[in-house]
């Protein structure tokens, strides 16, 4: 009986011990520990390699994503290297964080790196985004060209197959798009530590608005002709001289070259050219102006969600999220050349 005394005595000492040796060096950690040279340079280091990492990816995910939408290349993902990535980010942040940023002879450089570190964790977050998009592009791309043509060649049951087929993934897709750009505008780029960084980052956006204007600008088109396609037979008729325009097909000539008066659409921008230059023909042979029109766009069979198609000076993207301006690329490039980082695979 007294040998079990002793023990608990002893079982509960040490648990006291132990809870003041655990407060002991929690504040040691937050409030008194004075890391050296050696140790401040290893966390520098490797904060700056994942700020670096999450550029190469974000810049790699524009880069591919923006050709994929284009039709120049098939996009690899590397979503497998972004989430070991953001695992990075989380335990770097555990072990680290709450032991240094609470110090109050913190040195400013490392000061400097933690400022930084949540916006290029959002830059991470987004290249994961970024990937998915661009895994959707390489299929939805070659759908979208192909329904596009067969509304050319007046093949309208084909073009509403795919287009049913499609037109979820589409939205989705435009979704994806504003999850990202959410990410993006959320980055304080002064907060960075470059202004190439800076251009990636704003060259990101620019490119998701003009991928996310080209899809919502397929969304817009293939709504209104879902809603009447009787009236698009009739101009796709008349448009090959096989008779003429009616009211009903004339005023959906115009609304369609009201939104594809700039036809932009990626790898579908030569169907989308062809499809208006057959309607502009159409209503000059029949005696119709093909002028802009003061009327706003219909957004047929709800348009896209959350997304208006909106029209946009050529080499802007599209909708403009939290006031921000996408400013203007170069038709048929992403923005800044992916030559500024060499990414290679390591999986």
């Amino acid at each position: 009986m007294y040998l079990k005394r002793i023990s608990r005595g002893r079982l509960l000492t040490t648990i006291l011990v132990a809870g003041l040796l655990a407060l002991i060096l929690s504040y040691y950690l937050l409030y008194g520990v004075n890391r050296g040279a050696a140790e401040e340079n290893n966390i520098n280091n490797k904060l700056a390699e994942l700020f670096v990492k999450s550029m190469i990816y974000l810049n790699y995910t524009r880069n591919g994503g923006w050709d994929t939408y284009s039709g120049v290349s098939h996009y690899v993902s590397i979503s497998d290297n972004i989430d070991e990535l953001i695992r990075e980010y989380g335990e770097f942040k555990k072990y680290y964080f709450y032991s240094t940023v609470f110090n109050q002879s913190m040195p400013t450089l490392m000061r400097k790196l933690w400022t930084a570190y949540i916006n290029y964790y959002y830059a991470a977050n987004a290249s994961k985004t970024f990937d998915e998009i661009d895994q959707r592009l390489d299929k939805l791309m070659p759908l979208i060209e192909r329904s596009l043509k067969s509304l050319k060649d007046c093949d309208i049951d084909t073009a509403l197959r795919i287009y049913n087929n499609t037109r979820s993934d589409v939205l989705d897709t435009i979704n994806l798009i504003d999850n990202t750009l959410d990410k993006l505008v959320r980055i304080n780029k002064s907060a960075l530590l470059n202004d190439k960084h800076r251009e990636i980052v704003k060259q990101s956006i620019n490119t998701l608005y003009k991928i996310e204007d080209g899809l919502t600008k397929y969304i817009n088109v293939m709504d209104a002709i879902k809603q009447a396609p009787e009236f698009y037979m009739r101009l796709c008729r008349a448009a090959h001289g096989q008779g003429s325009l009616d009211k009903g097909s004339e005023s959906m000539a115009k609304n369609i070259l009201n939104i594809i008066k700039n036809p932009q659409m990626g790898q579908a921008t030569d169907e989308a050219e062809a499809l208006k230059i057959m309607i502009e023909n159409a209503l000059n042979q029949h005696g119709s102006s093909s002028g802009p029109q003061g009327s706003q766009n219909q957004q047929g069979g709800g348009g896209s969600q959350g997304s208006q198609g909106s029209q946009n000076q050529q080499g802007q993207g599209g909708n403009q999220s939290g006031g921000q301006q996408g400013s203007q690329q170069n038709s048929g490039q992403g923005g800044q050349s992916a030559g500024y980082y060499n990414y290679t695979r390591t999986d």
